[in-house]
C-alpha cells in the first residue's frame, strides 16, 4: 500500500532518493570501468601490470552498488504527485524569450565564425577528416603525402558530425568557418530539442528559459562554434529521449523505442563518451521496476534492437573499408582506458582548475539540477528525464575522479543539463511573483506545484528571497556572457594562421618546411594543403630545412635565415629562397 506524499517534506528527504540514484549510477560505472581496466590489463602486459589496487577498486564498487541497491529498495514508496503546469507565460512573454533567443544565437554563435575562437588541435584534427571525406572521399586523417590514416582511432567524433561538415565543404567550399556554420546548426536543433523536451515541465510557453540558460552556460558559446562532438552528440541524445518518452505513452511504442535507440547510436558514433549513459539508463530502469514500471519490452529490446542495428552497419562500414577492426578495436581502447581508472589523486587539482572559481556557477547548477530531480522523482512518470539528471551527475563524476581535468569542455555535458535545471527553477519562481496571476490560477497554485518551494496565497512576503534567488542564479549565466562578449568582438585568434598558410601555399612543393610549434602541423594541412614537418621530425637534409616557422618567443636568431613576423608566429626563410 503506497503512502501519500507531505508536499511540504523536508528538502534532505526529498533529495535522498536522488542522491541514492546518483551514486548507484557512478558506482555501476565504477565497477564495470575497473573490470575493463583489469581486462585490459591483463590483455596487454606491457601497459602495466594487475596489481591488488585494482582488485580493491572491483570489490569496492560492487560492494557499494549492492549497499546502495539495497537502500533504494528499502525506501518506501510514495504516491506520485501530479505537478500541474499553470498557464503564467503569456504571448508577449513566449515573443520576449524568443527574441532574447534569437538576439543571443545571432550575436554569439554566427559572428567572425573564421577568426575566433582559436582552431585548438582536435578540431584541426576533426576538420582535417571532414576536408578528406569532402575533396578525397577518403573517411581519414593526415595528408596524402605522408600517408592518410583511415578510421583514425584517435578521432572521437563520428560520421554523424563529420558526414555533415563534409557535405557543407562540397557545396560551399572548404574552410573553416563553413565547418563552425554547420555546428551552429546543430547546436540551434541542439536548443529546439531541449525546448521540446523540458515542455512537459515547464509549460509550452515557458520552454525558452531553458534554452535561454543553455546558450549562456559554460563552454556552450565555444562548443557552438567549434568542431567537436559533444554539442551534436547531445543533440541526438535528446531527440532519442524525446521519441523514448514518446515510447511509453500512447500506441506505437515499438515504433518509437526502435527510434530512440537509432538516435542514442547516432550519439555514441558523434561522441564515444556517451556510451556511459547506458549506465544512467541501467539505473533509471531500476527505479523504475518499483516506481511506475514505465519502462517495457519496447523500451529495453526495441531501443537496443534500433541502436545495435545503426552500430552494426557503422561496423561493417568500417570493416569493408579497412578491412580488420580488431586493431582498431584495440587502439581505440589503448587510448582511452585511463579514463575509466578511478582515482583521488587529480580530484582537488579539479576543483581548484574549474570548480572553486566558479563556487557560485556550481551552486546554481547543483541547485537546478536538484530541483528537477526531485520533481522527476516525486512525479515519477518520466524515466526519461530520470536519465537525463543521472548522465549529468555521472559525467561530473566522471571528470572529477577519472580524468585529469585540464580539458573543462568534458563538463559541459552536466552543465549543458544542469542549466536546463536551472532553467525551470527561474520559471517557477518567476510565478512566485506574478501576483496577479497567482489570485487568478489560485486552485492551482494551491496545488503541489513544487518539491521545494511550494507556491500558495499568502507568501508575498517572500517576494523579496524570492527575486534574490532568482538575481543569484541568473548571475553567472550573466557574467559567463558578457566575457564571452568581450572575447568574440575583441580578440582575433586565427588570421596569423591564415597569413602563414598563405605564405607557404606561395612556395614549391619542393621547398622543405618545419614548424617549431606542433599544432601548426595539423593547421596548416587543413588551411594550407600542405604536409609540413613537426619539431620532433629530422632534417630532410644535412643543409636542414627551407622554411623554418615557430612561435615569436620561440625565434632565436638565425644566421642563415630571414625572419618575417605573422602574428604570433616568425617564419625564417632561408636567405636566397
Amino acid at each position: 500500500m503506497t503512502k501519500p506524499v507531505h508536499t511540504d517534506a523536508p528538502i534532505g528527504g526529498a533529495m535522498l532518493p536522488a542522491v541514492l540514484l546518483a551514486a548507484l549510477a557512478c558506482a555501476l560505472f565504477s565497477l564495470c570501468g575497473s573490470l575493463f581496466v583489469a581486462y585490459f590489463l591483463y590483455e596487454h602486459p606491457e601497459l602495466g601490470p594487475l596489481n591488488i589496487g585494482i582488485g580493491v577498486r572491483i570489490a569496492g564498487f560492487a560492494t557499494i552498488a549492492l549497499l546502495l541497491h539495497g537502500i533504494l529498495r528499502r525506501l518506501p514508496q510514495e504516491a506520485p504527485v501530479d505537478f500541474p503546469t499553470p498557464p503564467l507565460m503569456t504571448r508577449r512573454d513566449t515573443l520576449i524569450g524568443a527574441v532574447v533567443l534569437a538576439v543571443l544565437v545571432c550575436t554569439l554563435f554566427l559572428p567572425r565564425l573564421d577568426v575566433y575562437p582559436w582552431a585548438a588541435p582536435d578540431e584541426v584534427h576533426h576538420l582535417t577528416v571532414a576536408k578528406n571525406i569532402a575533396v578525397r572521399g577518403a573517411y581519414a586523417s593526415g595528408h596524402p603525402d605522408e600517408g592518410l590514416d583511415y578510421f583514425d582511432t584517435y578521432d572521437s567524433v563520428g560520421g554523424p558530425v563529420l558526414l555533415p561538415v563534409a557535405g557543407a565543404f562540397q557545396v560551399f567550399g572548404v574552410g573553416l568557418g563553413v565547418a563552425r556554420g554547420v555546428m551552429v546548426l546543430f547546436f540551434l536543433m541542439l536548443l529546439g530539442a531541449c525546448a521540446c523536451f523540458m515542455t512537459p515541465i515547464t509549460g509550452g510557453r515557458g520552454a525558452v528559459l531553458p534554452s535561454i540558460l543553455l546558450c549562456v552556460s559554460f563552454s556552450s558559446i565555444y562548443l557552438a562554434r567549434t568542431l567537436y562532438g559533444e554539442a551534436p552528440a547531445l543533440m541526438y541524445f535528446v531527440l532519442g529521449l524525446l521519441a523514448w518518452r514518446r515510447s511509453m505513452h500512447g500506441t506505437r511504442a515499438w515504433v518509437f523505442g526502435v527510434l530512440a535507440g537509432i538516435l542514442f547510436a547516432l550519439a555514441v558514433l558523434s561522441k564515444t563518451l556517451l556510451v556511459l549513459t547506458v549506465f544512467c539508463f541501467a539505473t533509471a530502469w531500476i527505479w523504475d521496476l518499483r516506481h511506475g514500471c514505465k519502462i517495457g519490452a519496447p523500451q529495453i529490446l526495441g531501443t537496443a534492437a534500433g541502436g545495435g542495428a545503426v552500430l552494426l552497419c557503422w561496423w561493417i562500414f568500417e570493416m569493408l573499408s579497412q578491412g580488420d577492426l580488431s586493431d582498431n578495436a584495440g587502439d581505440t581502447a589503448g587510448i582511452y582506458y585511463h579514463y575509466l581508472f578511478f582515482g583521488v589523486e587529480p580530484v582537488w587539482d579539479n576543483l581548484k582548475y574549474a570548480v572553486l572559481p566558479y563556487w557560485l556557477a556550481h551552486v546554481a547548477y547543483a541547485a537546478g539540477w536538484g530541483w528537477l530531480m526531485v520533481r522527476t522523482l516525486r512525479r515519477g512518470d518520466d524515466p526519461a528525464l530520470l536519465v537525463l539528471l543521472l548522465a549529468a551527475a555521472l559525467y561530473f563524476y566522471w571528470w572529477l575522479f577519472f580524468t585529469p581535468g585540464q580539458l573543462a569542455r568534458y563538463l559541459w555535458t552536466s552543465y549543458a543539463v544542469c542549466s536546463l535545471g536551472v532553467g525551470a527553477l527561474l520559471h517557477h519562481l518567476l510565478t512566485a511573483v506574478r501576483w496577479k496571476d497567482m489570485e487568478t490560477h489560485s486552485d492551482q497554485y494551491n496545488a503541489p506545484t513544487s518539491p521545494l518551494i511550494p507556491l500558495r496565497r499568502g507568501t508575498k512576503g517572500n517576494v523579496g528571497l524570492r527575486i534574490g534567488a532568482i538575481l543569484l542564479l541568473l548571475a553567472p549565466f550573466a557574467h559567463w556572457a558578457m566575457g564571452q562578449y568581450t572575447e568574440l568582438y575583441t580578440k582575433d585568434e586565427m588570421t596569423a594562421e591564415y597569413a602563414i598558410a598563405e605564405e607557404l601555399r606561395a612556395y614549391p612543393a619542393t621547398v622543405s618546411v618545419q614548424t617549431t610549434f606542433e599544432p601548426l602541423v595539423g593547421s596548416m594541412n587543413f588551411l594550407a594543403n600542405r604536409a609540413i614537418d613537426g619539431p620532433q621530425d629530422a632534417a630532410p637534409g644535412p643543409t636542414g630545412y627551407d622554411v623554418i616557422v615557430s612561435l615569436n618567443e620561440d625565434a632565436p636568431p638565425m644566421g642563415d635565415y630571414r625572419p618575417r613576423r605573422f602574428g604570433r608566429y616568425t617564419l625564417h626563410e632561408r636567405t636566397g629562397q
